[in-house]
């Protein structure tokens, strides 16, 4: 599961629930009980706030504020845009 919390300029994207390939963004594939913040965002870029996201069966995607889009977890059958 994935929510986007925040108001104004400053969102935190929080993910939780199987952790499998990865797909929620906090660098393992560890089962996470309860919303954590995917702290991902930020560390690259000043401002970088999640808009919006969306989970998939073993991916999510994340929109950014300055309209980036970023996906994780499964590649397979390129559902996160893999070649």
């Amino acid at each position: 599961c994935a929510v986007v919390k925040g108001r104004g300029s400053s969102h935190t994207l929080y993910t939780w629930g199987g952790g499998q390939f990865g797909k929620l963004g906090h660098g393992d594939e560890d089962n996470v009980l309860s919303p954590s913040p995917v702290r991902y965002f930020g560390l690259r870029k000043k401002d970088e706030n999640v808009i919006l996201a969306k989970c998939g069966f073993d991916f999510t995607v994340a929109i950014t504020r300055n309209g980036e889009i970023f996906a994780w977890g499964a590649i397979a059958d390129k559902r996160c845009g893999g070649i």
